[in-house]
């Protein structure tokens, strides 16, 4: 099942692009972050707001990670249901 979801992967991830993409609740959350970030940013001194932008790229990295991780599972908890039902 592994090598399945290693090959469904790009796949699984181009349409979480997408979805991230099409949803508007999302592009709102997106520009309402953005917008404190630069307030925040604008406010802060230039070695502050160096290490914010590294927090943020950080947090942002291990947020991508999460959420791979938990579509990837949600597939193969899928696969196995759908193996449970077939039988």
């Amino acid at each position: 099942m592994d090598v399945f979801i290693e090959q469904l992967t790009p796949y699984i991830l181009e349409r979480l692009a997408n979805s991230y993409q099409t949803n508007e609740e999302y592009q709102e959350c997106l520009k309402q972050e953005d917008e404190i970030y630069e307030k925040l940013s604008e406010q802060l001194p230039d070695e502050q707001a160096d290490q914010l932008e590294q927090y943020f790229t950080a947090a942002s990295a291990t947020a991508t990670v999460r959420e791979k991780i938990v579509y990837i599972q949600g597939a193969k908890d899928f696969l196995t249901f759908f193996k449970f039902l077939s039988k």
